[in-house]
């Protein structure tokens, strides 16, 4: 479970650097991020994060949340490419 969580953050954290990527300098030299998609991914990577802290953090060590955890996991894991993907198209 710990590489689904692991692979989930990778996610988050290539969509932020694909979102972070600059865009070519404009004639005054200056060079301006896609304010637009950061905003977006930044978004996704706050939800994420929440959602695997309750993954790990509600379970309280009972036998039925170590069971349910890799489920929810995974839920999370289809959230943060849903959002990612809803950030990509939406531009």
């Amino acid at each position: 479970m710990v590489r689904v969580g692991a692979a989930a953050a990778v996610l988050v954290l290539a969509a932020a650097a694909a979102a972070m990527a600059a865009e070519p300098p404009t004639d005054d030299g200056a060079v301006r991020v896609a304010a637009g998609l950061t905003k977006c991914v930044s978004g996704c990577g706050s939800k994420v994060t929440s959602c695997l802290l309750g993954c790990y953090g509600g379970g309280g060590g009972a036998a039925a949340a170590a069971t349910a955890m890799p489920f929810c996991v995974i839920g999370c894991t289809s959230d943060v490419l849903s959002c990612a993907t809803g950030c990509s198209t939406s531009l």
